[in-house]
């Protein structure tokens, strides 16, 4: 799975609370796969003998700190803690530390993974360093907990524009794991193939194999069916589809032999002008379902690169779903086998955007970049739950 750092949730929870630190490293459990609670550090003259003091004690570290932040998400998932909104005058001598502790019934082996942006980020597990982006590791790893409290810290440098965001989720041992090998027609292993994940449960699951051509997947808990693609040089594969259960482990190769594609332009009606950020789906013929479904590029273009089976393509445009239809009003039907085909399949539609589009951020007013939920009103505001409150645009400006 790969997170959303802007995420579209419907209430965010925030308690921030620098001037009471209690000294108690919050807990998080398993049953919430994203880390929400935190203590986040601002420390501008770290050193080693500092970094020793954290991982022997951390609590006396936090009770001894002056920019302390205490961060409680609740029961959100996939949302960053956005560590570059709770701090003023980030320096190049700044680090964030990121502190956190997991509760568990029974020693365990877990999976983590963790995102960041502008931060170069090690991280321990009850002391013990586990992962470093300093030395490249990959941040999926897993590790084994004790019964009872375990100990995250996350110590960082700050990079390029610092800032510093970052993310964490756990799998416990109940997750599914799916792994394998994407090889060429061959059967020779691809390195760095990009990986996909396919199902209605998880959102923008992209990854790449290993130098190994190996890759791996932790799903929890949305356990259900699944389909395993991937790409590289211009061919792909897919597996069958295949249903995860609790505990599942599945073991999983990918064959890219497929060249096989649908593509196209949107334009608009004088059939020149391409029409940007239009929805296209691709159309399982055999039970009628949405197998893919992308966007129109600044150019108007999309692609399609489906398994073998019969399909038909469809864009939505004046509040419907128009299909693809031959000349005699019948919905086109696109073939895929064994074979390298490939079919241009353009559309011309109305213009679709009424208005003029710009963008607004905190130059213009607005308490953060980092919107979760935006509503329209019926009097024509727009209101935008930020990470700092709410934003409020009436197309001039924003209060």
């Amino acid at each position: 799975m790969r997170p959303y750092f802007i995420s579209l949730v419907s209430i965010i929870f925030v308690w921030l609370n620098s001037l009471a630190i209690s000294g108690i490293i919050p807990s998080n459990s398993l049953k919430n796969y994203t880390l929400n609670r935190w203590i986040v550090i601002k420390d501008d003259s770290l050193n080693e003998k500092k970094i020793n003091d954290i991982l022997k004690d951390p609590t006396s570290f936090v009770r001894n700190s002056i920019k302390v932040e205490n961060i409680d998400l609740g029961n959100q998932r996939e949302v960053a803690i956005q560590a570059y909104q709770l701090f003023d005058n980030f320096n190049y001598n700044s680090k964030i530390i990121a502190i956190t502790n997991i509760e568990v019934e029974k020693g365990q082996e877990i999976g983590i993974q963790y995102l960041d942006y502008d931060m170069e980020s090690e991280i321990y597990v009850n002391g013990k360093l586990v992962v470093s982006g300093k030395r490249g590791h990959d941040f999926q790893f897993s590790t084994i907990l004790k019964k009872g409290q375990n100990n995250i810290t996350i110590i960082a440098d700050l990079t390029n524009e610092r800032r510093p965001s970052f993310v964490m989720w756990v799998f416990g041992s109940q997750r599914a794991e799916v792994s394998g090998t994407v090889r060429n027609k061959n059967g020779e292993p691809i390195p760095y193939a990009d990986v996909f994940l396919i199902s209605k449960y998880i959102t923008n699951p992209y990854k790449n194999t290993d130098e190994d051509g190996k890759y791996k997947y932790w799903i929890y808990p949305n356990y259900g069916e699944y389909t395993i693609a991937s790409r590289n040089g211009g061919s792909y594969g897919y597996s069958k589809s295949f249903d995860t259960r609790e505990y599942g482990r599945y073991n999983i190769d990918i064959y890219l032999k497929n060249k096989s594609n649908v593509s196209g332009t949107i334009y608009t009606m004088d059939k020149k002008t391409p029409h940007p950020g239009v929805s296209i789906q691709l159309i399982n013929n055999s039970n009628n379902e949405v197998f893919l479904t992308t966007t129109s590029s600044e150019r108007g273009k999309y692609r399609f690169e489906p398994p073998n089976g019969e399909y038909k393509v469809r864009i939505f445009a004046n509040n419907q779903w128009n299909y693809k239809l031959d000349n005699n009003g019948n919905e086109m039907v696109y073939i895929f086998n064994d074979y390298d085909s490939e079919y241009e399949v353009d559309f011309l539609i109305q213009n679709q955007v009424k208005g003029a589009w710009d963008k607004i951020g905190m130059f213009d007013g607005m308490l953060s970049e980092a919107v979760h939920v935006t509503m329209l009103s019926s009097d024509d505001l727009l209101y935008a739950g930020t990470f700092n409150g709410l934003t409020v645009y009436d197309g001039l400006s924003v209060r």
